[in-house]
Parts: structure tokens; C-alpha cells; sequence
């Protein structure tokens, strides 16, 4: 009697454990980590230094008559960072950097203060990144004219510097009236007389380059854009971060719009959670021919980030082993175990729209483990990206100056050299050091 006792307890639990692992409903799955988000806010009274070529070829901005939208500009930089609570900071720069004491910065809307002396001889852009400060807010205002054009010294900078310190660039792009000598114009430094007419187009431009956190930079330009320069008729503002949306997208709040051949649980297959949990959880019928689940996930991308095409999916498979609710101890279970033959199962597809990224997972029950709950961690990525058209339409190349060489009076001043260059090596480099994610979550699946 006493080994018959013995035998059917062992058989009662290898049923327990048998139940368990082919689906009997126990809980076996703790919840996965959440995407990490990180908030995209401004620092309450962040210190800004601004700094101002002060060389020969931002004089012809200085008009005579009505105010250049340049000319208009220098007091709004000031405005801007008393209306978001900080402290401000101006220097003048060219080969070396002068800070300037007071109000003198008002200087800038007057002539004299470009070109004045050997200071402002050559632009040299680099020495305003090696003092700027990461922790503060930095602007540097240019035509973006630098000595010898040499654009991969300063992209290299910044990405040592700011870039690789999660820190962000900005520019905001304003065309002005002009009436001057343009300088250091393409590799060889030609210079030419430029004169804006009465289309917008005609106008020169001018930067606002900016380097420190995302969230300080925006809420600059916005002040800048949503303020005063409103009116200004040619602008545009970029912004190279980690961050392409808003929020990190997952299964949070989204809508399940269809669904074949299998059922969402709750609580299910992974260790309950209250809220609308960023995973889904979903059994598939056993007889299922055909498996599929769409869904709709709320999207919304920044407006002032890089555009960007379809999403690319890549997975992460794993399956979660059984674990008995009466002995499981969180931290002690080793649940999620990598499962590459799980890769094939499950095809995913997602399109971004305006408000909302559609997804697709169809299913193939016939390669998931029966034994097992079999997991997905899917992230999607952009497959590619493109700078907005405004950066070719102000886009200067080499071939342009030489043909300008021949004939002066037909220089295009609307445009700068190798800005489209500039602005693509610099998101490159964002590109490589953050691979910026647009979504980020967990799905779970059951036979039976």
C-alpha cells in the first residue's frame, strides 16, 4: 500500500508538470523589461552661451534702411532664453573667441562689429566646440562658411564631444537680406559680391547651430519660432538626437483590429500586471489553418526630426518553461530561454502612419514548440532616412562655384557650401552612435 501511495503521488505530479508545460494555465512568464523612455524635457534655467561670427562675410547681413531678418534675430536670442528661465551668455568669434560683457552683444546689429581687427580674419568653428560646454546650451550663429570648408573636422568634434554623450545638434535655418562680400566660399576660398533681390529665395542664409540636450534645444527654437521670428518668410529646424518620436511605441494603449485563429488572454501566459501592460498575450487555436493578429499602436513622430521611411522589424525569440505558481519566487525563475528556431514562426510586418504604426504577425503554429510559450521581443527600426528638401534646395557644390568663378554676377548667394554634406555626416554619425528605435515590445504565444 505504502509503495502504491508512492507511485501514483509520483504520477499525479509528473501529470502537474505535464499540464504546466503543454498549456494547463498556470502563470509561467514574468513580465518582460519595459522599453526604457527616456522623457524629452527642457532643464529649468539651463545656462546658454551664444556665439556670433563676427567674420567679414556676415557684415552684408547689416542692411542699410529697414532691419535684416538677421538683424531682427539678435535681441530674440536673448528674449528666448529669459522667456525659458535661463542665463545667457554672448561671445563674438572668428579665429579666436571674445566674450562680450554686458549688452555689447547689441553691437552685432551694426557694421563695425564684423571683420574687425585680426579676431574676426577666419571662421573658425572648431574653437567655439572645443570650449563650448555639453552641460549648458550652446548656439553658434554662422553663414556655416567655416576656413577650408572642412566640414569632417567639425563633425568629428561633435560627435566626440556632444553626440557620443547623448547630446543633441540643431539647426535652424533662416534666409535674410544681404548686401555684402561673401568669404571662404568652397574649398579654395573664393569670395563674391552678393546682393539679395526681391524674392525669398534670393535671400542669404544664416544658422542657429545648436548643441546640448534634445529637449533644451526645442524648446529654444520653439520659443524662437512660435514668438517673434513667426513672421520671418524662410525657416526650417532640424534636430539630430536618439529620439524620432514622442514616446517609444509598444503594445500600450493599441487597438487589436482583427484577429484569426486565436484568442488574447490576460494574465495568461505572463505574471499579471495592472494597467494596459506594454506585451500581448495570445493563445492559438490547436486545429487553427490559418493564424494571424493585426493591431493598430499609437504613434506620434517629433516634428522637427529627420524624415524617415518604412519600419524594419527585427525579433528576439525566447520560450518561458513552466513554473508552478504554489513554489515560484520572482528572480529565481529562469524562465526566458534564447530559441533562434522560433525566427521562422511568426512573419511581422508594420507601416507608420500619422497617428498610429499598423502591424501584422502571422503565424505558423506548425514551427512554434507545442511544449512551450513562445515569445517575441520585436523592434522596429526605420529602413531608411532622408534629410528634408529644403537641405538640397540650399545646397552649394564645388561644381556650382567653379562655374560661378567664370561668371560672378550669376552667384546664387541663397545657398551655402556643402550643407547638405555637413548636415547628412552629422546624422550618419547620430545614426551609428544611437540607432534611434521607433517601437519596442513583447508578444507571447500558446497552442492550445
Amino acid at each position: 500500500m505504502k509503495n502504491f501511495r508512492m507511485r501514483a503521488s509520483t504520477l499525479f505530479l509528473l501529470l502537474g508538470l505535464m499540464l504546466n508545460s503543454c498549456g494547463g494555465g498556470k502563470v509561467v512568464c514574468e513580465p518582460p523589461p519595459a522599453a526604457q523612455q527616456i522623457p524629452i524635457t527642457a532643464t529649468a534655467n539651463i545656462p546658454t552661451d551664444v556665439y556670433l561670427d563676427a567674420t567679414l562675410s556676415m557684415q552684408g547681413f547689416i542692411t542699410d534702411g529697414s532691419l535684416s531678418y538677421y538683424q531682427q534675430t539678435m535681441p530674440m536670442l536673448e528674449r528666448a532664453v529669459i522667456r525659458t528661465g535661463g542665463q545667457v551668455s554672448f561671445f563674438k568669434f572668428g579665429t579666436d573667441i571674445v566674450e562680450l560683457p554686458g549688452r555689447s552683444y547689441g553691437d552685432a546689429e551694426r557694421k563695425a562689429f564684423y571683420g574687425d581687427g585680426s579676431i574676426n580674419k577666419k571662421t573658425l568653428i572648431e574653437k567655439v566646440l572645443d570650449r563650448a560646454n555639453p552641460d549648458n546650451l550652446t548656439i553658434i550663429v554662422s553663414d556655416l562658411f567655416q576656413e577650408r570648408a572642412d566640414i569632417n573636422q567639425l563633425s568629428e568634434k561633435i560627435k566626440n564631444k556632444f553626440i557620443a554623450t547623448d547630446r543633441a545638434v540643431g539647426v535652424l535655418a533662416i534666409r535674410s537680406h544681404f548686401n555684402g562680400k561673401i568669404f571662404d566660399v568652397g574649398s579654395n576660398n573664393y569670395s563674391f559680391a552678393y546682393s539679395t533681390g526681391s524674392e525669398p529665395a534670393t535671400l542669404r542664409p544664416f544658422y542657429l547651430l545648436a548643441l546640448g540636450r534634445h529637449g533644451d534645444i526645442a524648446n529654444y527654437f520653439n520659443t524662437l519660432i512660435g514668438g517673434e521670428m513667426a513672421v520671418f518668410p524662410e525657416k526650417h529646424q532640424l534636430i539630430f538626437s536618439q529620439f524620432l518620436t514622442e514616446n517609444i511605441v509598444s503594445w500600450a494603449n493599441a487597438k487589436i483590429t482583427d484577429t484569426q485563429g486565436l484568442n488574447e488572454v490576460n494574465g495568461v501566459l505572463v505574471r499579471g500586471q495592472k494597467g494596459d501592460v506594454p506585451y500581448r498575450e495570445f493563445k492559438i487555436k490547436s486545429n487553427a489553418q490559418t493564424v494571424k493578429v493585426t493591431a493598430s499602436l499609437p504613434f506620434r513622430k517629433l516634428s522637427d526630426v529627420i524624415e524617415f521611411d518604412q519600419l524594419k522589424p527585427t525579433a528576439q525569440t525566447f520560450t518561458c518553461g513552466a513554473a508552478n505558481s504554489d513554489t515560484y519566487v520572482p528572480g529565481e525563475s529562469k524562465s526566458y530561454t534564447p530559441n533562434e528556431s522560433l525566427m521562422g514562426a511568426v512573419k511581422i510586418s508594420a507601416v507608420s502612419g500619422e497617428n498610429s504604426i499598423d502591424i501584422s504577425l502571422d503565424v505558423d503554429q506548425k514551427r512554434l514548440d507545442p511544449k512551450a510559450i513562445c515569445g517575441y521581443h520585436i523592434v522596429l527600426k526605420p529602413e531608411g532616412y532622408t534629410l528634408p528638401a529644403w537641405v538640397n534646395e540650399w545646397n552649394m557644390t564645388g561644381e556650382q562655384i567653379e562655374g560661378w568663378r567664370s561668371s560672378p554676377t550669376s552667384f546664387e548667394g541663397g545657398k551655402t557650401y556643402n550643407l547638405a554634406p555637413f548636415l547628412q555626416t552629422l546624422w550618419e554619425t547620430n545614426r551609428r552612435v544611437h540607432d534611434p528605435k521607433v517601437a519596442d515590445f513583447y508578444t507571447y504565444f500558446r497552442i492550445g
